[in-house]
């Protein structure tokens, strides 16, 4: 078994398929064997079976209609013995890409294999094996979905290998070849690459934040958030918010409150509308979206804006309230200290103070449940009360 090529493609009729078992291999066709000016036809006489092994098994003509017909419906069958998977296949096609293609299929499974057995070096070693033979179909015809598609998903195996070690330079370095593979598919079909094409970038956005590039975080959630608009689907509804957070939360981050704000306005206007259809799903995240736009606006200081918005919460609660008072909690008392604060800035004391109180009775709730978590949220919070009183002794004095 061990001078087998691993992840090979066995070639078997039908018939004698049935029959093989884990201990009998075919002659197999390694990597090195496959070049684009080479025919399927060619490739069988190359390699001949051992009828020794098999006396009724033979090489097939896949260019016979019958032996196709026949093949059709059969099913490849995967064996496994002492941790190595051994695929055997009918070939049935007369499209040298077709069975290329499924070679490498059977590479991609195997990498698969080794990773699920923890062999991450001969996962690497099969997985890089792929990529010589995608890059040079690549590189001879670059708009082919067939071999970009095989490419990227070589790619997303060797990423996922460095992710296993560690090496998060590479893993930055793949995952961006990765996308700009999916951006050409995409674009040559976007039907079917939509989906996958916005995953990779919300992927890798992310990662850039993880990182610490905001700048180029922002860049690729932007692309995202165009790919998406530009592809207006149902299926696609919870892309769009999430990109919009992200987004939001990107240019926040970047201290770009002006466009955060500008994004945070967007994702409130859906949300409004996917509340009032269905308010139990949506109710949650858009209170959160509204006190983090509040906010906002409060740091910018927009007062006119940052009270409408307050109002429009205030409003929301005394639908929420009464229907469960302990869930909304925490986003109650957002709500109120940020009331607290806008007030505060207009110098209009006595409001904030109200708001502030308000605020530290929901924060003692809290605190009491949950003392450790909420400890210091607590006791700065009742220095602020105190300093808002201060503030009106001084005014009065």
């Amino acid at each position: 078994m061990n001078n087998i090529p691993l992840g090979a493609k066995y070639l078997a009729m039908q018939d004698g398929a049935d029959k093989i078992g884990k201990k009998h291999l075919l002659k197999a066709i390694s990597c090195s064997d496959i070049s684009d000016d080479e025919s399927i036809q060619s490739i069988l006489k190359k390699y001949k079976f051992k009828n020794s092994l098999f006396s009724n098994l033979f090489t097939i003509n896949p260019f016979d209609e019958s032996n196709i017909k026949k093949a059709e419906n059969y099913k490849p069958m995967d064996y496994s013995d002492e941790a190595e998977e051994i695929s055997i296949y009918i070939i049935y096609t007369k499209d040298f890409d077709q069975f290329t293609n499924d070679y490498l299929t059977s590479l991609q499974k195997l990498c698969q294999h080794y990773f699920g057995i923890h062999k991450l070096d001969e996962a690497k070693q099969i997985c890089v094996k792929g990529l010589s033979i995608t890059a040079l179909f690549c590189s001879k015809n670059p708009n082919s979905v067939l071999w970009l598609y095989n490419h990227h998903t070589f790619l997303e195996i060797l990423s996922f290998y460095y992710m296993q070690t560690g090496e998060d330079d590479k893993i930055l370095e793949i995952k961006n070849e990765s996308t700009d593979i999916l951006k050409k598919l995409y674009i040559a079909m976007p039907n079917k690459f939509t989906k996958i094409y916005i995953e990779s970038l919300d992927s890798l956005s992310s990662y850039y934040e993880e990182i610490g590039n905001l700048h180029k975080a922002i860049d690729i959630e932007s692309e995202n958030l165009n790919v998406i608009k530009e592809n207006p689907d149902k299926e696609l509804l919870m892309s769009y918010m999430t990109s919009l957070t992200k987004l939001a939360g990107f240019y926040a981050k970047a201290s770009n409150t002006r466009k955060s704000v500008e994004i945070q306005c967007e994702l409130v206007e859906v949300l409004g509308e996917f509340y009032l259809a269905l308010p139990n799903v949506y109710a949650s995240t858009y209170v959160a979206t509204l006190n983090t736009l509040a906010a906002s606006y409060n740091k910018l200081d927009d007062m006119y804006s940052a009270m409408k918005t307050i109002k429009k919460l205030l409003e929301l609660w005394t639908e929420l309230l009464p229907q469960d008072a302990k869930k909304w909690r925490e986003e109650y008392f957002r709500t109120n200290r940020i009331a607290a604060h806008t007030f505060e800035k207009q110098n209009n004391i006595d409001r904030a103070i109200d708001f502030a109180k308000r605020a530290l009775g929901i924060l003692q709730s809290l605190y009491d449940e949950n003392p450790t978590k909420w400890d210091t949220e607590y006791t700065d919070y009742l220095l602020y009360l105190g300093s808002l009183y201060d503030t009106r002794n001084t005014n009065q004095t």
